[in-house]
């Protein structure tokens, strides 16, 4: 079998068991044989970690135990999100539950039913909550009961079903759910288009960073349930609309503006690739809000277009370890937007390249999802450089 640099760099190979995870050392000259998502879970280069797998509910689990290993206080997660895969919109406004104070993840499982992983996974987390008595399951989306009944079985934990007749509706529930639980409003809102998840899934990694909820919108009308949950803010909402005009109408702004101040991101976005990046880069200090990605040292979260769900499931990324945006690929090629963001935050060292900075992307998706050309280009574009131009001799 050839082996290619970046398999030889994965010497660690990490083998998950359904209720928790184990490491196996393989040593360089042992055969190395042919590779899945379940026997190699994670592939890495110098400058990049895959989560190597495109089923939302493996990629959850493996997201999870990568960020809540239950070493130290930090590390042990207060609450999970649980939703069934398929739902984008109520996953997406689910993700402003992975911050604090639930500080967990969102796990996917197939509709109508609790998948072993799925349900080991729970259990692990609920068995290293920072209190195993309070540690809360919330179950997004409509959930029959015989699945709720399941749920409890499997974790005796406290459950919280969150659920609409909408998806602006679920929105709304999610954001007076969090309100509640934190003991704050957030002023900041983000307002995403329905017709157009492309433009509004990049908000999940921000929405589980920062305490902002997701709230929805068509293309030419604001939902009651949205105006609802914007009215609770008395005015004093600033409203992030996410995407250009062809995807949130100048009347959709123009309506919002009774609200509070509106600010639109992306507005010259000509493709949703152009607009992770112009999200992953935009900031607003007077809002405290946004990835402000111009700078090298940073971490990004790369997603295959149009993955929803996978884009959810490693929203974590955002919120522990090296705080993420996340950036839209293609499958097989890496889109010039990307590239070209990637391309202008290249660290560069002066002296030595010992002491950076130094840039990190994570990958989710399989082989299929994501190539492994693409996967090598992105490390070659976060690889650190010397500023005078020569070559790396230290």
């Amino acid at each position: 079998m050839s082996r290619s640099p970046m398999w030889l760099a994965g010497v660690l190979v990490l083998s998950l068991a359904a209720a928790g995870c184990t490491s196996r050392i393989v040593e360089p000259d042992a055969a190395i044989p042919p590779v899945s998502p379940v026997s190699m879970p994670y592939t890495a280069t110098k400058n990049t970690t895959r989560i190597n797998t495109s089923d939302p509910a493996a990629a959850s689990v493996l997201v999870s135990q990568t960020l809540w290993t239950g070493y130290g206080q930090d590390n042990r997660p207060n609450g999970a999100v649980l939703v069934q895969a398929g739902d984008w919109p109520v996953a997406a406004a689910s993700a402003s539950l992975i911050h604090f104070p639930m500080n967990g993840p969102v796990l996917f499982t197939e509709p109508g039913s609790l998948s072993e992983k799925t349900a080991a996974e729970l259990k692990r987390l609920a068995g290293i909550a920072r209190d195993s008595k309070s540690f809360t399951v919330v179950l997004a989306g409509k959930w029959d009961a015989a699945l709720v009944d399941q749920v409890k079985k499997e974790v005796p934990s406290k459950i919280v079903t969150l659920e609409a007749e909408s998806p602006a509706g679920f929105a709304k529930a999610v954001d007076i759910y969090y309100s509640k639980e934190s003991g704050q409003r957030p002023e900041n809102v983000l307002i995403g288009s329905l017709d157009s998840p492309s433009y509004t899934v990049p908000a999940v990694n921000w929405i589980a960073h920062m305490a902002a909820p997701l709230l929805y919108t068509g293309k030419d009308k604001l939902p009651a349930e949205t105006v609802e949950a914007l009215k609770l803010r008395n005015g004093t909402a600033r409203i992030y609309l996410l995407g250009p005009e062809a995807v949130i109408s100048s009347t959709v702004e123009k309506e919002l503006r009774a609200f509070g101040q509106v600010v639109r991101i992306g507005a010259d976005s000509k493709n949703s690739a152009a607009f992770s990046v112009a999200f992953a880069s935009f900031r607003d200090d007077a809002g405290g809000f946004g990835w402000d990605l111009n700078s090298a040292g940073r971490n990004v979260s790369v997603v295959p277009d149009e993955a929803y769900d996978l884009a959810v499931a490693a929203a974590p990324f955002s919120h522990l370890g090296k705080h993420a945006p996340m950036l839209w690929s293609q499958s097989g090629r890496l889109p010039t937007e990307t590239a070209d963001l990637l391309h202008s935050i290249k660290p560069v060292y002066k002296t030595t390249p010992a002491a950076g900075p130094f840039n990190h992307a994570w990958l989710t998706g399989s082989e299929d999802a994501l190539s492994r050309t693409i996967q090598e280009q992105v490390d070659d574009l976060l690889e650190i450089v010397s500023a005078s131009g020569g070559e790396h001799k230290h």
